[in-house]
């Protein structure tokens, strides 16, 4: 009576099935009686297990490919951990001033609301891999990013870079894109909020001739800029004064209100006056400095060997030097005596001549 042999165990390991394991291996009785039915296992075991190292390699492969084309396509991770946030968890402890805060960047988030903040400062910060230079923000404790991209809108984008500088102080609308709740911190667009003003500016298009309300985004010695309904302009002395002023800085600072007339809009360029929100200082002029009187002013200006003399506050009277005096005599901000010499009519100007320093 042959010998019965030991039963082999199956693992997942070894093989696939126990079907297969027979199919395989025809007589495992045989297997025991010769040498050559072992050598016949030994062979199928082993192929077995080169099959399954290219099944594991295959694996591997495809495992990678998969992680490849999650890397390549782009997907909403912001928005999704938005959703994904335990909001009454996050806010529970959050002060008054603080809900009202985080209420208004969720809904600026959720619904393109425009928000508006100061400008405290300019930080480079690494977004995607690169540095770029970011507005700095503040409505109260959130810190609010505008990338240097988002600050301008495409027809004035090529602003230099230290004009963001000179925005320390302004105010300025933008619309939240992303949020970092844990860390009190948001990335926001201002370009986008300015596009959202032009429409209202343009369905309610103020006529020429009207007042309308501007904001001081910044100043240098002798040019303004302003925005107005979501547009910029940029303002030389001639539309902001009737007079020359020795420096706007003195006069203006960025985060200012300001009313300007409206002259009108040619594609997205805004034109405004400021000067002209007041009556012109000519008006009445013989009344207030006739002919042949002398005036105290003070010196505003210097131009191709004539002087610029304030007589009054935003009304300059143009001079000349009188023959004995030098122009190395006599320095911005220097008080005079002028007598006036002519009316302008026409163009409602005033000449005079230096007579002496004061």
């Amino acid at each position: 009576m042959p010998r019965k042999a030991k039963e082999t165990p199956v693992t997942e390991l070894d093989v696939k099935t126990e079907s297969e394991v027979e199919d395989s291996v025809p007589s495992l009785d045989n297997a025991v009686e010769s040498e050559s039915a072992l050598d016949g296992l030994d062979a199928v075991s082993s192929a077995m297990t080169d099959e399954t190292g290219l099944l594991e390699a295959s694996e591997k492969e495809e495992s990678v490919a998969d992680d490849e084309i999650a890397v390549n396509t782009p997907a909403p991770p912001e928005r999704k951990s938005f959703y994904d946030l335990n909001f009454r968890k996050l806010d529970k402890d959050l002060s008054p001033d603080e809900q009202k805060e985080w209420s208004a960047i969720y809904a600026s988030y959720r619904a393109g609301s425009i928000l508006s903040g100061r400008v405290a400062g300019v930080d480079a910060v690494k977004l995607e891999a690169a540095s770029v230079d970011c507005l700095v923000v503040f409505d109260y404790r959130v810190k609010v990013l505008i990338p240097s991209t988002e600050v301008w809108s495409a027809e004035t984008s090529e602003r230099p870079s230290h004009i963001l500088h000179s925005l320390l102080g302004a105010e300025v609308d933008y619309i939240v894109k992303e949020v970092d709740r844990e860390g009190y911190c948001v990335v926001a667009s201002r370009k986008q909020a300015m596009n959202h003003r032009r429409k209202s500016f343009r369905k309610r298009m103020p006529k020429a001739g009207d007042l309308v309300d501007c904001r001081v985004l910044a100043v240098s010695q002798n040019k303004l800029l302003l925005e107005c309904g979501g547009y910029e302009a940029t303002l030389s002395q001639n539309s902001i004064s009737y007079g020359m002023i020795l420096d706007l800085r003195e006069t203006y600072r960025p985060g200012q209100a300001v009313k300007a007339v409206f002259k009108g809009l040619d594609g997205d360029i805004i034109q405004l006056s400021v000067k002209e929100v007041n009556p012109h200082p000519f008006d009445g002029i013989e009344r207030r400095h006739p002919l042949h009187h002398r005036r105290l002013s003070r010196i505003v200006g210097k131009y191709a060997g004539g002087v610029f003399c304030e007589l009054e506050k935003g009304f300059s009277c143009m001079c000349l030097y009188s023959p004995e005096q030098m122009d190395c005599d006599f320095d911005l901000g220097d008080n005079v005596i002028v007598v006036v010499t002519k009316h302008d009519f026409a163009n409602k100007l005033v000449y005079g001549r230096i007579v002496t320093s004061w």
